[in-house]
């Protein structure tokens, strides 16, 4: 088991955000400091099934009791994330799998595809976004790759992406 140094709940092991209260685990603060390359294993299998269609991205929560997949086609080129509530309407809503409660701002941040490459960004929330273990400038778009892992606030999302041939490229 794998001790949260901030409330000391037991994760399982391999966690790297606590699952009670979203705090970064010793081993993510390690891969932070040492700016380690972060690799990442296939989808579960539920989510490969949902990538047989073409130019589709699945976005998971993985750590959520609510497992329903997000899935959105690709043509629409832009996406925002965050929560849809107060007259705030977002393309993946995150306020189903704890939004509110896990620091998630109601525009956090946004995917979008520029110059041939999907990229992300985080919006000025308030509590922050990772890329992969490493912090993003706020306004500043990075690069995002399938099975990438984002962190909005304290919530953790995984992004797939599937392309038909002729945009197999991406």
């Amino acid at each position: 088991m794998n001790m949260c140094s901030k409330c000391g709940h037991d994760n399982r092991a391999g966690s790297l955000l606590c699952d009670k209260c979203g705090h970064m685990l010793e081993e993510l603060v390690k891969a932070k400091e040492e700016k380690q390359t972060i690799r990442f294993a296939e989808p579960p299998a539920h989510i490969t099934a949902q990538l047989n269609s073409p130019d589709k991205m699945v976005v998971t929560v993985p750590r959520s009791k609510n497992q329903d997949l997000i899935i959105l086609n690709l043509d629409k080129g832009e996406f925002f994330i965050g929560r849809s509530e107060e007259g705030v309407e977002v393309d993946i809503n995150l306020v189903p799998y704890g939004a509110s409660r896990l620091g998630v701002s109601r525009k956090h941040a946004r995917i979008f595809f520029s110059d041939n490459t999907w990229m992300v960004e985080d919006l000025g929330s308030t509590n922050g976004s990772y890329l992969n273990r490493r912090h993003m400038t706020a306004n500043t778009p990075n690069i995002i790759r399938h099975g990438d892992e984002l962190v909005f606030g304290k919530m953790l999302v995984q992004v797939y992406f599937s392309f038909d041939a002729s945009t197999a490229g991406f």
